[in-house]
């Protein structure tokens, strides 16, 4: 489970789970589409952790010696 899940629960929100059932004939399609629907979601994630490795930098290592920050 995702870490939004687990707060979201955490927070007593009801979160749906789903479990195929069925023969892997059945089974199968389902898993493939939602595996490419996975990888379509993911494709923007390795530039999204540069851009957070990138400030998080900036915050520890730039903003405390006072030449810059929030």
């Amino acid at each position: 489970m995702s870490y939004m899940a687990n707060m979201l629960q955490l927070r007593a929100h009801l979160l749906p789970n789903y479990l195929p059932w069925g023969s892997v004939g059945e089974v199968v399609p389902y898993l493939l589409r939602r595996a490419t629907e996975n990888a379509d979601a993911m494709s923007g994630a390795p530039a999204q952790r540069a851009m957070m490795l990138r400030e998080l930098g900036r915050r520890i290592f730039w903003a405390p010696l006072g030449r810059g920050g929030d």
